[in-house]
């Protein structure tokens, strides 16, 4: 996955890691909380945080306030879709 979707996290997944992503797909914020694997087939971002007010202030920090995927920057939508393919090759 791309270093601008990890934030520093090489090791961050997000069932083990505070359980939070914002999907950019469906424009708002999924909680995978004791799942084994993301519900979620869409084009998410894992995001650090134990909380969802902390979960939100990394999404706004790593990517402002865009909602939807057309949002991003050409370089974070190819990132997403890069993780996104990557997770359905790992059958998530």
């Amino acid at each position: 996955m791309s270093q601008s979707l990890r934030n520093d996290q090489s090791e961050y997944d997000p069932i083990d890691s505070g359980e939070f992503a914002w999907c950019f797909s469906h424009g708002r914020l999924h909680r995978f909380a004791g799942t084994d694997e993301p519900w979620c087939t869409a084009h998410w971002a894992p995001l650090t945080g134990k909380t969802e007010v902390e979960a939100c202030l990394d999404k706004a920090t790593r990517f402002g306030s865009a909602q939807f995927i057309d949002g991003l920057t050409g370089e974070q939508q190819l990132a997403l879709i890069d993780s996104h393919r990557a997770r359905r090759a790992d059958g998530q």
